[in-house]
């Protein structure tokens, strides 16, 4: 089975924790406080002055520091009451409680009433609001303790002396002072508890929405992970997916940890994960004393003090387990944990849902035998490709395989054995292809392959490495037996074979009944047959270009294939002409003839034979006035198709010199027309630029020297600085 893992950085967020920090958790001042000029105004308002505080110190003398004498009272009183003991039926809080307690009854008649009298205030209100004590829970509370301080007051104390009475009012009065603080803290704990409840439905609402939108898979779950690593300010985050056929978790995707963690962390069986994902519930690992779950040695080397392990369950199935990082402290609050529970389980369900998205849509657009593409779908795959070529201006090619004697096979050994083929074949071209290619059955025993960014001879190359992979593969039959199978393919490449997809595949389809009529185990590339059709019939360059101008560079690239060096010329003039023509400022209409006569502008080439055109030694008289033909060739050519009449004018004139030394008429200056004249100095350029059979190709400064050097004689100077301009602008 095959391990995956997809760790990536954690990206920013706009999900942001519903939490406050740890360290505005831990104060309450954060939550409400109490400045010293509000103190004051408070004791001004109960009378609560220094007597009283005498009185208090006094009472706190004779009490010895001991006012827990009651606490055990006070605390069974509380427990009476059925809501209460519910809230405190937990042993162990209930002797923090105590502990609390006493501390609390004994300073409150000591007399120092600062910054820690206030602070423990403040706590007392937050402490009841969280464990869910009302206020008049511990109003009623206050009154206990009244009813058990005042008989001891009495013991201490002569029931005739008359400061007895003043030292229960001082003892009422900061009674009074300590409930105000306590039920203000409540209620502004109480508030902050609704605000932080009302923000976690808010970024849950958020969340489910934002996942919910998100159909990609590996989208989603980066999404999820960090909606989880923002909820709770964790560190990181990792998804586990299980995998029930082979009973163990086979894919794993992370986010916020190192490389060397993900590398070593492990799944193993009846481990934390597989616990969590079949009790259901969380698991909380840390190095608390005590806790089930200590952390491993790598997870503590990776500076993590705790992490929560969620399962991971849609409402149809367990999925996996989600996990939860956190470096900052070491365990989740309790609100964390019931919003990462629901977090969770919201988390799970559109997980479930964007694998069935998935896995229809891959219905929809595969074949149910072979899962390659089907034809629809290559169709929409071509269209978008073709469209990314023409706004890049690159090419692509597509390859039509065709089994051969298929039918032979399913005669022979049953349609179940072709089947089998058919599947056999469909993972070889899996193999044979990169991930940004697309693979289709595009019918029966035929089969496209696009190829991005690939030109012709590129794409022949894989064609013939598809074609010996298919051969040397042993095709097995449902009976056991094994045999051989071959494959004829046929190339195309746009733009040099057709102008839009649909003909892309009509012509792949005519190199491919090449390859079959040829032997088959061939492989064609469509523009190799055109050269061949052209050559043995130059009028079908007429009959190709009175279809449409989009078989102007099949056409082209046809015929300069008879020669090595102009196999990309026509490309590259076209590219320096409509580049110059936009310096110029031409208007549409002789940007569109421009274009044409620069592809078309070595098309007369057809009639002069390959071995001229690719002579090393210089010409003869003969061959050179041969050469000197090709702009009329190529003019004669075009002007039998009404659409390039414009562009036959240009490409008949386009080696005429300004000082009258061209061919093949030898125009001088204005009589040669502006287009020609434009489209001399980009063909020039490019044939110096690039290698010929009798020189190599000079470097740009030196063919631009040649240029400049010849602007008024051989170029129009206008030209020839408009072009140099353009070069220096685009440096």
């Amino acid at each position: 089975m095959k391990l995956q893992n997809n760790h990536v950085n954690v990206p920013e967020t706009d999900v942001r924790s519903p939490f406050p920090p740890p360290a505005e958790r831990s104060s309450t001042r954060d939550a409400f406080s109490l400045d010293s000029g509000e103190m004051d105004r408070r004791k001004a308002f109960l009378e609560f002055t220094e007597k009283d505080v005498a009185r208090l110190k006094e009472l706190h003398e004779r009490l010895d520091g001991d006012a827990g004498f009651f606490v055990d009272a006070f605390y069974a009183h509380l427990l009476s009451f059925g809501e209460l003991g519910g809230l405190l039926r937990d042993e162990a809080t209930v002797e923090r409680l105590k502990r609390t307690q006493t501390a609390y009854f004994n300073r409150l008649t000591s007399g120092d009433y600062g910054e820690a009298y206030i602070q423990d205030r403040l706590r007392v209100g937050v402490a009841h609001e969280r464990v869910g004590l009302e206020p008049k829970w511990y109003i009623g509370a206050y009154c206990k303790y009244l009813a058990l301080m005042l008989p001891r007051i009495a013991q201490i104390t002569n029931d005739r002396d008359p400061g007895m009475g003043e030292t229960v009012l001082a003892l009422l009065k900061i009674l009074f002072l300590d409930m105000g603080i306590a039920i203000d803290a409540y209620i502004n704990a109480h508030q902050q508890s609704v605000q932080r409840k009302t923000t976690q439905i808010s970024a849950l609402n958020q969340i489910a929405v934002a996942i919910s939108s998100t159909l990609g898979w590996q989208e989603l779950l980066d999404r999820i992970m960090r909606s989880g690593i923002a909820l709770t300010g964790s560190k990181a985050a990792c998804l586990a997916f299980y995998d029930e056929d082979q009973q163990c978790f086979g894919e794993w995707h992370t986010q916020g940890l190192s490389d060397h963690f993900v590398k070593n962390m492990s799944f193993r069986p009846s481990g934390l994960a597989d616990k969590a994902l079949a009790n259901g519930n969380y698991i909380l690992s840390n190095d608390h004393p005590g806790a089930e779950h200590k952390l491993s040695e790598l997870t503590r080397k990776e500076g993590i003090l705790c992490f929560l392990c969620l399962p991971f369950i849609s409402q149809t199935r367990p999925l996996g387990v989600l996990y939860l990082y956190r470096d900052d402290r070491d365990t989740f609050l309790p609100e964390e944990i019931d919003l990462l529970v629901t977090f969770s389980h919201l988390a799970a369900i559109a997980a479930e849902n964007t694998r069935l998205h998935i896995n229809t849509m891959k219905l929809a657009a595969t074949d149910a035998l072979t899962g390659l593409l089907n034809r629809r779908e290559l169709e929409d795959r071509l269209n978008v490709e073709q469209q990314r070529a023409q706004r890049y201006g690159e090419a692509f090619s597509l390859l039509l395989l065709d089994i051969d004697h298929f039918k032979k096979v399913n005669d022979t050994y049953g349609h179940a054995a072709g089947d089998a083929v058919l599947k056999t074949l469909a993972a070889v071209l899996a193999q044979q292809t990169r991930d940004i290619d697309s693979v289709a059955r595009y019918g029966g025993e035929e089969f496209v392959i696009v190829l991005p960014e690939t030109d012709g001879g590129g794409a022949k190359v894989v064609a013939e490495r598809i074609r010996k992979a298919i051969s040397s593969t042993p095709f097995a039959l449902p009976d056991g037996r094994v045999i051989g199978v071959t494959a004829s393919i046929g190339v195309a490449c746009f733009p040099h074979s057709a102008g839009n997809y649909g003909a892309m595949l009509e012509r792949a389809d005519r190199a491919l009944y090449q390859a079959k009529n040829t032997g088959r185990n061939q492989v064609y590339l469509y523009r190799e047959l055109l050269q061949a059709e052209l050559e043995r019939d130059p009028g079908r360059i007429v009959q190709l270009l009175n279809e449409g101008s989009e078989n102007a560079k099949p056409v082209a690239t046809a015929v300069n294939m008879k020669t090595t060096h102009l196999r990309d010329h026509a490309d590259l003039v076209e590219h320096f002409a409509l580049r110059l023509g936009k310096k110029l400022e031409l208007p549409a209409a002789d940007m569109h003839t421009l274009g044409l006569a620069a592809v078309l502008h070595d098309i007369g080439f057809i009639s002069i034979p390959e071995k001229v055109l690719n002579k090393r030694e210089a010409f003869t008289p003969d061959e050179w006035e041969a050469i000197q033909q090709h702009p009329m060739t190529g003019a004669a050519l075009l002007e039998q198709v009404p659409a390039l009449r414009d562009a036959a004018l240009v490409v008949r004139f386009h080696h005429e010199q300004h000082d009258g030394g061209g061919y093949p008429d030898k125009l001088r200056g204005e009589a040669i027309p502006y287009l020609a004249r434009i489209l001399s100095v980009a063909d020039a350029y490019c044939a110096m630029t690039n290698d010929r059979p009798q020189r190599r190709a000079m470097k740009p400064r030196e063919a631009r020297a040649i240029l400049c050097a010849n602007a008024g004689s051989q170029f129009d100077a206008n030209v020839v600085t408009a072009f140099v301009e353009m070069l220096d602008e685009e440096r």
